[in-house]
């Protein structure tokens, strides 16, 4: 998606908007020349399991506690990066927003990478190798 972004920055011409399927699944939509460029699916950021366990894991293990709450905090925060491309692209935008967004979108999935691939091997002893964060 940031790609998309990019290439957008890039071609001026082209332009951004956010689409809804009938299922009320958000795309991200590039049309060039009035068409459909290219489309997106904005991904669902799943923090519901790791939150609902968060009180019982502190009761068990207050060290993995201590850095579930940061993997909760990251995952958050890229939910909020998903949120922020949501609500701030397509319409009239400007493009120096745009470079400032993909800069922020990209240091923060960078960061939530990290404290998930340090949890899951802290957790497992295995390196995090696939996964779904994109």
């Amino acid at each position: 998606m940031i790609e998309t972004i990019e290439l957008a920055i890039e071609n001026p011409e082209t332009s951004l908007e956010i689409r809804s399927g009938v299922r009320g699944e958000l795309y991200l939509r590039h049309n060039k020349d009035g068409e459909a460029y290219s489309q997106s699916p904005f991904g669902k950021v799943h923090n519901d399991a790791l939150s609902a366990n968060l009180l019982s894991l502190a009761e068990i293990d207050q060290p993995v506690f201590d850095e579930a709450l940061e993997v909760s905090d990251a995952l958050k925060e890229l939910d909020h990066v998903l949120h922020s491309m949501v609500t701030h692209i397509g319409g009239d935008f400007e493009y120096t927003f745009l470079e400032g967004l993909v800069e922020f979108a990209t240091d923060e999935i960078a960061d939530c990478e990290k404290t998930l691939s340090e949890f899951y091997e802290r957790i497992t002893g295995q390196a995090l190798k696939e996964h779904r964060l994109r």
